[in-house]
């Protein structure tokens, strides 16, 4: 089941009246923080039921300016309900604000008065797929307790922050910019913390030696 889907449209009424429905289906499949899985369905579809055997038909489309398809081959078409003409998967780099900006194209080199002669996706700046996040992740090295253990954060985008938590017992205490622990959550970009275990963890476990 794919993580979501979104549909982009461009319209074209032919000479006889008949309206025609070019679309993008996107898809978003499953990221892996990097980059996403992504499957682009270019679609057709007619309000009235054209019909047309191997005919010259041309489909594109452009993720974030580059073109991942540019067919034109004979095809055959049934209307008035989605004919799927072209089916591309592949993986998408991350942009830096995870903005999946899509555009295309549908045209007909000879085209009858009655039959799409060119519809046009124009990409957008406010009609946008935003691709997945994945949170960062943390990790910490084994140390005791008034020593220094080193925190390792990978970050799935050099644009994000995180927040590092603290738990023990019945303390619950935020890292800091400095390094220490405080009451509040702060922001940071450190992939790489030196964080020194309080001593005052010692009054979690009187009775524990580990």
């Amino acid at each position: 089941m794919a993580l979501q889907t979104k549909r982009f449209t461009g319209n074209y009424t032919s000479g006889t009246g008949v309206k025609y429905t070019y679309s993008l289906l996107v898809a978003e499949n499953s990221t892996n923080g990097n980059s996403s899985n992504i499957t682009v369905k270019a679609i057709l579809s007619d309000d009235y039921g054209i019909t047309f055997k191997t005919w010259g038909t041309g489909v594109s489309c452009k993720l974030n300016g580059n073109e991942i398809f540019n067919d034109y081959k004979q095809r055959n078409y049934k209307g008035p309900g989605d004919n799927v003409l072209y089916t591309w998967t592949g993986d998408v780099d991350y942009p830096a604000d995870r903005k999946l900006k899509v555009s295309g194209q549908l045209w007909q080199n000879d085209p009858e008065n009655w039959s799409p002669k060119k519809i046009e996706i124009k990409e957008s700046d406010s009609d946008f797929m935003t691709l997945t996040a994945v949170s960062s992740t943390a990790g910490a090295a084994d140390a005791y307790i008034g020593a220094n253990t080193t925190i390792s954060v990978k970050r799935n985008s050099t644009s994000y922050s995180h927040e590092i938590k603290v738990q023990f017992d019945n303390i619950t205490k935020y890292i800091q910019n400095d390094w220490s622990l405080g009451d509040s959550s702060v922001k940071l970009t450190d992939t790489s913390i030196s964080f020194k275990i309080p001593e005052s963890f010692y009054d979690q476990i009187p009775d524990a030696s580990s």
